[in-house]
């Protein structure tokens, strides 16, 4: 009598291979952005600091580049001169391109383009200055990294550099020069933007 053969074991269990989970892709990029930022401008050469406000309007071109339009105005500084005092105050406008490169958590822009500050100028105690109005024109670069808060709102922060490549000179008769505009600036910002897609 032949004995039952045992039966085969059965087949190892096939091996489980865990794989990471990806990282987190960023949000697509927004066709539109209108931006309002509260920025500080540092003079480097002459003239105070000052506060301002700036606003911009950035549409995306191609893929990763942007044409950004933007304006602001700056806080008034005055300076005695005479016996009475010389208010000025600077309107920047700009036009740039900026680039764009993802990061796991919004972008980093690197914009660059030209601008012209439209200084004006007031007094008080004295007479008029020869040109009470004065444009500068120049050019800027700028770094900013955007927080992306979902695809309707970014939280965004970074530097300016400007350089006007004409200086003003405000000058009053019977005084002389009573005013210099900068030629060089550095403004740190900070804002939100609002992205239509």
């Amino acid at each position: 009598m032949q004995s039952a053969s045992p039966a085969p074991a059965p087949p190892p269990a096939p091996e489980t291979i865990s794989t990471p989970a990806p990282f987190p892709s960023p949000p697509s990029r927004p066709r539109i952005q209108f931006s309002a930022a509260f920025r500080y401008a540092v003079a480097l050469d002459t003239g105070p600091s000052q506060p301002g406000l700036l606003a911009a309007l950035d549409a995306r071109l191609y893929r990763r580049l942007y044409l950004t339009v933007g304006g602001g105005v700056e806080g008034e500084s005055v300076a005695p001169a005479g016996g009475g005092s010389v208010t000025l105050r600077r309107v920047p406008l700009r036009l740039g391109l900026a680039y764009e490169q993802p990061i796991p958590s919004g972008a980093l822009r690197f914009t660059l383009g030209a601008f012209v500050a439209l200084w004006t100028a007031f007094t008080d105690g004295i007479a008029r200055p020869d040109s009470a109005i004065a444009i500068d024109p120049g050019a800027f670069a700028s770094i900013a990294y955007h927080l992306r808060l979902g695809r309707a709102v970014d939280l965004f922060a970074g530097v300016d550099v400007e350089y006007a490549a004409v200086s003003e000179s405000f000058t009053v008769d019977g005084i002389g020069p009573v005013a210099s505009t900068p030629s060089w600036w550095v403004c740190p910002f900070a804002g939100a933007s609002l992205n239509f897609f």
